[in-house]
């Protein structure tokens, strides 16, 4: 497996939604990014530095999942 991209942002306003904030428009960095342990529920730290969540409700946390998305590619007629 191969890590194409580490992805982070900060919230701001939600452009399909007047007056509303996201945390989704996240980006890829270049180089390295500090990870530590997500110990503070509910302040929208989730471990990566320069990445923060706006719902904290239901993100960011320990106890909350990181997402990830396989890029899967064909090669020599194999789905690989």
């Amino acid at each position: 497996m191969k890590l194409l991209s580490v992805n982070i942002g900060q919230p701001r306003p939600d452009p399909r939604n007047v007056g509303a904030v996201t945390g989704i428009d996240k980006r890829p960095v270049d180089g390295p990014v500090r990870v530590t342990p997500a110990v503070a529920t509910g302040t929208g730290a989730v471990g990566l530095a320069g990445d923060r969540v706006y719902d904290v409700k239901f993100h960011g946390g320990p106890d909350m999942a990181a997402y990830a998305y396989a890029r899967r590619t064909w090669t020599a007629g194999r789905l690989s």
